[in-house]
């Protein structure tokens, strides 16, 4: 389904665009790609000024209404629209939701009135872009991606200096990095026309399917310069949790390849794709490579758990060590060198994830960890140089009986017992580890008897952080299971993307890797009730189980919100303060870790 949107900018322009819906999202609305549907007019704030209506003059749904669903935006370049080159049938390709537009200055959304100098334009088009973006997170969309041509590039960059998390992901293809060789390269005999008359002309005839003068002067020539990437501060810090992939033509006479490996060098997630024999526009065949790379790139980034890693794992020392061993406790001291907190498992900062809006999760405040057992006395002070001052143990009694955390100085424990009073004889845990043994479904029933069964840990928790607007530590024995579902539904909460949260309760397998004696081990615990195989699926952490649990969650409590309301017994400003509390502008990356901490790694 295809359905045309103007976007009014009070100022008698408008930027007109094409939403495409396909599959799922298409259905949900009752609209055909047959049907003849008139537009869909926003004002800029995305109130609907006129709904859209089929030939028969019958009101159709409203499908800029997002409810949280992903959109992938589509940026032409400077000779462009948004149906010139690939970007309609990229459009058409793409299994998310999508919109392209014409800038104010191409296409249908051109204005006679406005400058013919080609550069004089561009703060209108980051103008144009932010402005699509305000209105569709305004109508509920989350940014999942942008996927920008030649001038779109730079464009894209100069609004994601600004609004580093507004998007998960960019295609950047055929941009331009280095301004100071493209201006006299872009036009033969610019120059020499500039210093002859003034100013150089030519005749677009690619704008809005008619033709154009446009105007090129020594000031255009200025404005390109200040254009350019390489020479931008920003450009730099932008975060390595926005991967950004590169695509580039080994023909191009316009943007020299060289460019799209400066790109690949600079950035800190970077991926680069060289296209053999593609030039600046990319037709024919080459067009199908670049919609196929870029959608086999965007499905890589958001199931590939080691591209989650090199994106989100930010800091090197976020891997705990000194993993427990199962029925007994851990001989020896110490761990793992590069361990955030020696001699704790699978510690690490659940925040710092983009949200919905372009904000981001919380640093320095939400952590989460195994057992706090074996923590050394290196540990204890690496904790207090973290600034955690409470420890949320979600173990049950019998559990830390046997295990018992050791005090640590000005850092309070917190008893949130998922299951008071759990039998952890080897027989009974025997029974309960059976569910994992039968893949996803037997994780999701195991996670559901968790946040059913833990709901007065889980509501204890989530005062604690309101009450006391302190740095703490989430735990319980592995840092897997009641940790895990725990800091998902907060997630969740806090409107990050499913796949992130999928991935995020993924890393404890990355982690902690268990090897064939340890699984051998919690065989030999279990009185044979576990195999080999079994062993290692008690043991997992993989994506499809937290998938599986949230599909089952939202059968019986529709929403996050819900459950926090019905069963945990939150009042609607307990949780306004806690989204107010965990979701804060990105005014940086990932914090540089403290002095004190340092000096202890």
């Amino acid at each position: 389904m295809s359905l045309k949107v103007e976007i009014r900018n009070g100022n008698n322009e408008s930027i007109v665009g094409r939403f495409e819906l396909r599959g799922k999202h298409a259905s949900a609305h009752g609209i055909s790609d047959e049907k003849n549907v008139s537009p869909l007019i926003l004002d800029r704030s995305g109130s609907t000024l006129q709904r859209p209506t089929d030939v028969a003059g019958a009101a159709v749904d409203d499908v800029l209404d997002g409810r949280s669903r992903p959109v992938v935006l589509i940026l032409h370049g400077y000779w462009g629209h948004k149906d010139y080159l690939y970007q309609k049938a990229l459009a058409k390709a793409l299994v998310y939701p999508s919109f392209r537009f014409d800038c104010r200055s191409n296409g249908e959304s051109s204005h006679p009135e406005r400058s013919n100098d080609i550069y004089e334009v561009l703060a209108d088009d980051v103008d144009d872009l932010n402005l699509v973006i305000d209105v569709l997170i305004h109508r509920g969309w989350r940014i999942f991606a942008i996927v920008a041509h030649s001038r779109g590039a730079p464009i894209t960059f100069r609004c994601l200096f600004k609004r580093p998390y507004i998007c998960r992901f960019f295609v950047n293809v055929a941009g331009r990095f280095n301004s100071s060789t493209g201006f006299t390269a872009l036009h033969s005999g610019v120059r020499e026309a500039i210093e002859k008359q003034g100013y150089y002309e030519q005749i677009d005839t690619l704008k809005n399917g008619a033709s154009k003068t446009v105007r090129l002067t020594a000031k255009t020539e200025e404005l390109w310069k200040q254009w350019d990437i390489e020479n931008i501060p920003q450009f730099k810090l932008l975060p390595r949790t926005l991967p950004i992939l590169t695509i580039h033509g080994t023909d191009d006479a316009l943007v020299p390849v060289a460019d799209a490996a400066d790109f690949a060098s600079n950035l800190p997630n970077s991926a680069l794709h060289i296209i053999r024999g593609g030039d600046h526009f990319f037709m024919n065949e080459h067009a199908n490579v670049v919609i196929r790379t870029t959608i086999d790139w965007l499905h890589e980034q958001t199931t590939s758990i080691s591209s989650f890693y090199r994106a989100h794992c930010i800091t090197p020392p976020i891997i705990g060590a000194g993993r427990s061993r199962i029925g007994k406790e851990k001989a020896g001291k110490g761990g793992n060198p590069s361990s955030l907190v020696d001699g704790v498992q699978n510690f690490r900062d659940f925040g710092g994830y983009p949200v919905r809006d372009g904000r981001i999760v919380r640093w320095e405040y939400l952590y989460r960890c195994g057992s706090l057992s074996n923590i050394t006395e290196l540990g204890k002070k690496q904790l207090q140089a973290l600034g955690i001052t409470h420890t949320i143990d979600l173990r049950s009694s019998q559990e830390v009986d046997r295990y018992p955390s050791p005090p640590i100085q000005s850092v309070e424990r917190v008893a949130c017992p998922v299951f008071v009073d759990q039998d952890c004889s080897p027989a009974e845990l025997a029974k309960q580890w059976m569910l994992y043994t039968v893949g996803g479904h037997g994780f999701a029933e195991a996670y559901m008897s968790i946040c059913e069964g833990g709901s007065k840990a889980y509501v204890m928790y989530l005062r604690h952080l309101i009450r006391t607007k302190q740095p703490a530590v989430l735990h319980c024995t592995a840092g897997k299971d009641r940790t895990g579902v725990f800091a998902a539904l907060l997630l969740k909460f806090l409107e990050v993307d499913d796949d992130i949260i999928f991935r995020d309760f993924a890393l404890t397998e990355v982690l902690l890797s268990w090897s064939d004696a340890e699984l051998q081990e919690l065989v030999q615990f279990s009185n044979g009730a576990l195999t080999l195989e079994g062993a290692r699926n008690v043991l997992s952490a993989r994506p499809e189980a937290m998938q599986l649990f949230f599909e089952k969650f939202a059968e019986v409590f529709r929403t996050v919100e819900n459950y926090y309301e019905h069963t945990l017994g939150l009042s609607r400003n307990e949780m306004l303060e806690i989204r107010e509390l965990l979701v804060v502008e990105a005014h940086k990356t990932c914090p540089p870790l403290p002095a004190k901490l340092r000096a202890l790694l």
